[in-house]
């Protein structure tokens, strides 16, 4: 059984596009007014709920996932978290994930570890390259690699 919470998610879109067309046809004049609403419900993240995730296991008995990180303002860090004690750390804090002669952290979409816990790997920077998919893909994205035992040098970016 569906929780009534994921319903409302899934109808949300389709009563949000149902009003604005009737707003539009009842007042042509608004037609800016109606699309501005439509770009912020649908191609910004205005509405977007908050989310957790994505989590990864390490080593079985810890997981990481993202954060809002306290130290730099809308970006986020990734945290692990001890399973059996639920004792909380910062593996990589959203300052290092700033690039070179960049002013904002990469904000971090997905993320994987690599086998021995020593390098991260960062999806960010993606791009619809399809109108009827609400998925990012990585046609348009960007990848970044990052030592985290000890590191202090730049995040490398690789472009697709």
């Amino acid at each position: 059984m569906r929780s009534t919470r994921a319903v409302f998610r899934r109808l949300l879109p389709a009563v949000a596009c149902a009003a604005a067309v009737l707003a539009a046809r009842r007042a042509p004049a608004q037609d800016s007014t109606v699309v501005h609403a439509l770009r912020r419900i649908f191609a910004s993240r205005d509405f977007a709920p908050e989310r957790f995730g994505p989590a990864r296991w390490l080593d079985g008995d810890a997981y990481t996932t993202l954060e809002p990180s306290a130290e730099v303002q809308g970006a986020m860090d990734i945290v692990r978290y001890r399973a059996a004690t639920g004792s909380r750390d910062v593996l990589v804090s959203a300052r290092r994930l700033v690039p070179p002669g960049a002013a904002t952290a990469l904000e971090v979409e997905d993320y994987a570890w690599s086998a021995d816990g020593a390098r991260l790997l960062v999806f960010t920077n993606s791009r619809k390259v399809c109108a009827t998919t609400r998925a990012a893909t990585t046609g348009c994205s960007t990848w970044a690699a990052a030592p985290c035992a000890g590191w202090a040098g730049p995040v490398r970016r690789s472009r697709r």
